[in-house]
């Protein structure tokens, strides 16, 4: 069973509108962004884990978590283990973080209607803080 979290939908819609080429999965296992020698090193709690979002633009593979309220653990194996992996394995990891973002991840339909680029502004803002330039690759 894969849990989709919360943002993740909403996040997929606005990451096809902004890379129209691209391709996008959901729930990806680690083990089809490693190699089999990298995956076998490690213990079975992070071979267990599925990213919320990949998308393939060209060469380009964005690895992307959506991070609504993880705990500090979640966000430790995020940056210490990760996302060196995913690099040394030639994917570009992202992360869409709750505290950087004022739409995405709100219930207010009011705010929402006021503001219906909110969500798209706080993704962009994502994307362009870590290096990601219009086309999907890094800056």
């Amino acid at each position: 069973m894969s849990f989709i979290g919360r943002g993740e939908v909403e996040a997929k819609d606005i990451l096809q509108v902004l890379f129209p080429k691209s391709t996008i999965r959901e729930q990806v296992p680690i083990e089809s962004l490693i190699t089999d020698e990298d995956y076998e090193f490690l213990d079975q709690e992070i071979k267990n884990h599925k990213f919320d979002l990949v998308l393939c633009n060209g060469s380009s593979i964005l690895v992307i978590e959506i991070n609504y309220c993880h705990k500090e653990k979640a966000a430790k194996k995020w940056r210490k283990i990760f996302t060196k992996l995913l690099i040394d394995n030639g994917k570009i990891p992202i992360t869409i973080n709750d505290y950087n973002c004022e739409y995405l991840f709100s219930d207010s339909t009011k705010l929402k209607k006021k503001h219906p680029w909110g969500a798209y502004i706080d993704i962009i803002n994502e994307l362009q803080q870590q290096g990601i330039n219009p086309h999907g690759t890094l800056s």
